[in-house]
């Protein structure tokens, strides 16, 4: 009697073949996978960005994004140049 030639014919051990692969599979993405540790610093530094509630310098930057993608902003020269002469001049103040 010979019982391993049965129990082949009538069990189906491909399931088993394709748990094997997955295992494999596995094992390949832990190794290819990195990790990454974040500073309690740069933690400190996103919680401080994100308490940040300056609402009127948000609404201004949303409305020059408006502007930009409707394609109505004007950049005016003029007011930036004078904004860098300002703050060359703060700086001049600043340096004595």
């Amino acid at each position: 009697m010979n019982i391993n030639r049965v129990q082949n014919k009538y069990i189906d051990i491909s399931q088993y073949k394709t748990n094997t692969k997955k295992i494999k599979e596995n094992e390949i993405t832990e190794k290819n996978s990195v990790n990454i540790q974040i500073s309690d610093s740069a933690k400190a530094l996103v919680e401080k960005l994100n308490q940040t509630n300056d609402v009127k310098f948000s609404d201004k930057v949303e409305q020059i994004r408006k502007a930009i993608l409707e394609g109505s902003y004007k950049v005016s020269s003029e007011k930036i140049a004078d904004k860098l002469m300002q703050a060359i001049e703060e700086q001049k103040g600043s340096d004595k």
